[in-house]
């Protein structure tokens, strides 16, 4: 349960602090809301490197996994349990 709030602290601080944008649900789709773009894009990939302290793998890289938050949880637990495991 723990891991679970870390992460959605994580996605939501990475948006809010590091982005610099709101996001009014977890399930608003990022890209066609205009949230992300191909810049924004960018910046989360390196939020999420530097605060992860990993490198994303472009083989592990699918535009759905970062369509939302929810789904940027998602992913973010998988790559967690397959650390892990």
């Amino acid at each position: 349960m723990r891991a679970e709030i870390n992460t959605e602290e994580l996605v939501n601080s990475l948006f809010r602090d590091d982005l610099q944008v709101e996001v009014p649900s977890p399930d608003v789709d990022l890209f066609e809301s205009g949230i992300l773009d191909s810049l924004k894009l960018a910046e989360l990939l390196n939020c999420l490197e530097a605060r992860l302290g990993a490198h994303i793998s472009m083989d592990d890289f699918e535009f759905d996994n970062l369509r939302s938050i929810a789904t940027i949880k998602q992913f973010l637990r998988d790559c967690t349990s397959q650390e892990s495991g």
